[in-house]
């Protein structure tokens, strides 16, 4: 699929501080799911794993997760100071800003350059935020935010707008400039779709003493057009042609349970309530089978250069043009549905 990798996206660890209802790390916001391994990946593992023909042409490298937020991995700090001495990659983290001390984001800040980014999800203002970050204390985040933007970091401000916090977002924008931020991001979430891939206006909310479910907001302007094209149909999704946005951006995504997938799309699918009820689940397990093993995908068994220019990742390509293809792949990037073309337009020219 790949001739270079000109980006990686790297999920440090499973471990996280708060329960975002969408997270697929926990049940609705509530407990923790058991069958999510709580594992993370150590600098030892990154300097053996990634070879430096790969490092030295990298563009961009960014902290991110499917389960979890790099902003918890006790050597963050130890990681990107690796990563700038060897590749000139702009770093780029995402979290949800809540965690650790101030001096913390203050030493972050002067470990990364200019080029690097910190991209702060915060939806809403203190009456609403922990809505969706649950578990994040809002002095706690605007301290942190203070401190790295002060310390001379560059960051983003990124906003999910729900029912319960649109009203907000041009409140926020205005507070994420007095605050120091570099921009400002709406994000249009795309994440109200169940395990049948349909389109839903709200999902629940455990344990909820404010709201029982999230719901969309109702300013059009502020929810995904790409839920007008969502299709059930499965003659469609088998037929749909695919413009695969790792292809596109020459990236991959290394999960910290050492699993390699062209994008975190697929690596959500492994874990989590919705995802092992889902076909999508079902069938990455019969592709890991048609590659040889799990192993053949994991780089705690087989070395990066095998796992992206052997049976895994063809396997996944082969999946395309065959009747095991994967529905995950025809509803992210099946040229019919655009569920993803924004948010990735978005990150291809700010490079967030």
């Amino acid at each position: 699929m790949l001739s270079t990798i000109k980006q990686i996206e790297i999920e440090l660890t499973t471990d996280c501080n708060a329960a975002c209802p969408q997270c697929s790390r926990n049940l609705y916001g509530g407990a923790r799911w058991p069958t999510v391994p709580m594992v993370s990946l150590n600098l030892p593992w990154l300097q053996h794993k990634l070879p430096q023909s790969v490092l030295s042409s990298l563009e961009l490298v960014r902290f991110c997760g499917t389960y979890g937020d790099p902003g918890v991995h006790p050597d963050l700090i130890a990681i990107v100071d690796w990563f700038k001495s060897v590749s000139p990659a702009k770093i780029v983290i995402n979290t949800n800003g809540g965690m650790r001390s101030t001096g913390f984001w203050q030493e972050l800040a002067e470990t990364l350059d200019s080029q690097d980014q910190v991209v702060f999800g915060i939806d809403g203002l203190e009456d609403t935020n922990h809505i969706y970050r649950r578990n994040v204390k809002w002095h706690r985040l605007m301290a942190n935010v203070k401190s790295f933007n002060d310390a001379g970091g560059t960051s983003v401000w990124q906003y999910l707008p729900f029912e319960h916090n649109q009203h907000q977002v041009d409140i926020a924008e205005t507070l994420s400039k007095k605050l120091g931020f570099s921009d400002f991001c709406v994000k249009k979430t795309t994440r109200f779709v169940n395990k049948q891939h349909e389109y839903v206006n709200e999902t629940p909310i455990a344990d909820s003493s404010r709201i029982s479910f999230l719901r969309l907001p109702n300013k059009s302007d502020l929810v995904h057009n790409g839920y007008e094209l969502i299709t059930t149909d499965t003659e469609t999704l088998q037929n749909t042609s695919i413009a695969c946005i790792a292809q596109r951006l020459e990236m991959i995504y290394i999960g910290a349970d050492g699993y390699v997938f062209p994008c975190g799309f697929l690596a959500d699918r492994l874990y989590g309530f919705e995802a092992e009820q889902h076909r999508d689940y079902d069938q990455i397990q019969k592709l890991f089978e048609v590659a040889g093993g799990a192993h053949k995908a994991n780089l705690n068994y087989t070395n990066l250069d095998d796992i992206v220019h052997g049976n895994w990742f063809k396997t996944i390509q082969q999946s395309w043009h065959n009747t095991e293809r994967l529905h995950r792949c025809a509803h992210q990037c099946g040229v019919h549905s655009t569920l993803h073309g924004d948010t990735y337009s978005y990150m291809r020219n700010k490079s967030i």
